[in-house]
């Protein structure tokens, strides 16, 4: 029997992720939250925020302003890149291996700057076909976009239809994936 792997991602850091977090660990679903530092969108969560989102689920980068790193000098790029991986493993004393591109917009320029920077792998709200997913692991793990609609996910919690079952094939890879 092949093993299925699911994974749910959630971007942006709002305070009301915490709230999120609570439900994904009542019903046993883990989950990355990709943290900026700053964001104009949305109540930021504080430090201790974080530490407690990551007691139960993975941080991930998603810069330090939540800029458009395909229209900004690459110097600035890789410091929004950079100062993020750094800001967020200060607080959380551990590796921040996981980064999502902010409004989905990413180019080769930014992709490199992501593994160059020392990230496992990266994600993109982007889905535009299969084709289009930029990220792909060295363990061979697909990961979907991240859920760009937190509310309609929470309410799908509550009625315990939160998954729905694909499949795709990239070239030889065949996977089984989640999506929202």
């Amino acid at each position: 029997m092949s093993r299925l792997i699911v994974t749910t991602s959630w971007d942006d850091g709002s305070i009301l992720d915490l709230k999120l977090g609570e439900l994904l660990t009542k019903y046993g679903i883990k989950a990355t939250f990709y943290i900026p530092r700053f964001s104009k969108r949305i109540t930021p969560m504080q430090n201790i925020d974080l530490l407690e989102l990551a007691a139960n689920h993975e941080i991930g980068a998603h810069t330090v302003n939540h800029a458009h790193l395909t229209l900004i000098p690459q110097s600035d790029a890789k410091a929004e890149i950079e100062g993020s991986k750094f800001y967020l493993e200060e607080i959380l004393g551990k590796k921040v291996k996981m980064f999502c591109y902010p409004f989905g917009e990413y180019n080769e320029d930014t992709k490199q700057l992501v593994k160059t920077s020392g990230f496992s792998g990266a994600r993109t709200v982007k889905f535009n076909g299969l084709k289009d997913i930029p990220i792909l692991m060295s363990s061979g793990l697909l990961l979907p976009p991240p859920i760009t609609n937190p509310m309609k996910a929470v309410k799908s919690l509550g009625t315990h239809r939160l998954f729905r079952s694909s499949r795709c094939r990239i070239g030889k890879l065949r996977q089984k994936y989640c999506l929202i």
